[in-house]
């Protein structure tokens, strides 16, 4: 999927432009924005993810216009963001956070727990993840809690994932991986 960018502007409401028409074109493929910090990379991520309104500009996915409303409406339509910032829900388990806000349901409505341990297990073994799925995020290194953010937008199987500074708390073997 193919990302554009055009004449971008957000500013925050205490009046700081933190980005100002700024332009960028991915075609489809895997890709790194550099900068210094305070460059706007972030903001402009979390523009195309709905977490932040844009004040000008265009964001075009495909060739199509989007303007998403919140990450809920971005996830739904195929774009996934992993932050620098980790926000978990720490006294969950690794299962319930992979899943949260939506919980698949058996035929009779109830939430299926067995389902949830049964994809989330086939996720991690495919990505090569070690983790324990039933443990609390609180008990887990700051990388694997990371690792497991990773994985939940994959879970999505959306066309375009952004990873916000995702080694920054990686280990080097979780790097390389």
């Amino acid at each position: 999927m193919s990302i554009r960018i055009n004449d971008l502007t957000v500013r925050f409401k205490n009046g700081v432009v933190a980005v100002n028409k700024a332009s960028l074109e991915i075609p489809k493929g895997i890709y790194g924005l550099l900068g210094e910090n305070g460059a706007g990379k972030s903001t402009m991520m979390k523009c195309l993810f709905g977490t932040y309104q844009k004040d000008e500009g265009t964001i075009v996915l495909d060739g199509k216009e989007v303007n998403f409303s919140g990450p809920k409406d971005a996830l739904e339509n195929g774009v996934a963001m992993v932050h620098q910032e980790l926000n978990q829900c720490l006294e969950r388990n690794v299962i319930d956070n992979l899943f949260l806000g939506r919980y698949p349901k058996n035929s009779l409505g109830v939430v299926d727990e067995g389902r949830m341990k049964k994809e989330a297990s086939d996720l991690f073994r495919k990505l090569g993840i070690t983790v324990n799925l039933t443990q609390p995020m609180k008990k887990m290194s700051v990388s694997k809690r990371q690792m497991c953010e990773i994985a939940k937008a994959i879970s999505y199987n959306s066309k375009v994932i952004v990873l916000d500074e995702p080694t920054s708390s990686l280990t080097a073997p979780e790097v390389a991986k």
